[in-house]
């Protein structure tokens, strides 16, 4: 009779617990689940030592975006998801808001319509939303960059053409995601609703 003995490496990650932090997709301060990932040694996939940390990352409860996380940031790390958003900003980062204050404003000014906001900060927004979509590109999780760019670019309604600018300029730099995505690709994952009543309203 032959013993297989199932042994070796592989990539844990663990749940460290939940602290306030802001999101640049949902802008606003939100509720965050944060990982440790770490490269251990098991024995029938059950860890047998702690291992190395390879990273850290958190998600977003509102927008279920995965970004790098940096825990020493946060004054403590609540275990439970429980409390409220309020409680949980006073126990982990109490400082988050007066940190984002400028942010937060500008979010207020997002949702009180576009013409709140002049055209350079404009511009600048929707280039921002492009910076925190690119990297899912690079490392090959496109279907993941062309959601994070829908939900950043959602509340700025954007026109064809300041797509079409941003990503001219992403083509220019050599980028994949420039390479990838077309402006009807943006278009219709802003506007989905649009492509369901007018299939050809985006297509160039």
């Amino acid at each position: 009779m032959w013993l297989v003995l199932i042994w070796g490496k592989r990539q844990r990650e663990k749940r460290l617990g939940f602290a306030a932090d802001y999101c640049p997709i949902c802008r606003k301060v939100e509720r965050f689940e944060l990982m440790e990932q770490r490269f251990a040694r098991h024995f029938w996939f059950i860890p047998v030592e702690r291992g190395r940390l390879t990273g850290n990352t958190q998600i977003c409860r509102g927008c279920q975006t995965e970004t790098k996380s940096f825990p020493a940031q946060f004054i403590h790390i609540d275990r439970s998801a429980r409390n409220s958003l309020e409680s949980l900003i006073q126990e982990t980062n109490p400082s988050v808001c007066e940190a984002n204050k400028d942010r937060l404003a500008l979010a207020e000014q997002i949702a009180a319509g576009s013409a709140a906001i002049d055209a350079t900060t404009r511009h600048r927004l929707i280039m921002e939303a492009f910076a925190l979509a690119e990297p899912h590109f690079r490392i090959g999780y496109g279907h993941q960059g062309r959601r994070i760019l829908a939900l950043a670019l959602r509340p700025l309604s954007p026109r064809e053409e300041e797509v079409r600018l941003c990503l001219q300029r992403y083509r220019e730099s050599g980028s994949r995601m420039g390479a990838r995505l077309r402006t009807d690709d943006v278009m219709v994952s802003v506007y989905p609703e649009t492509e369901v009543k007018d299939p050809n309203k985006f297509s160039y």
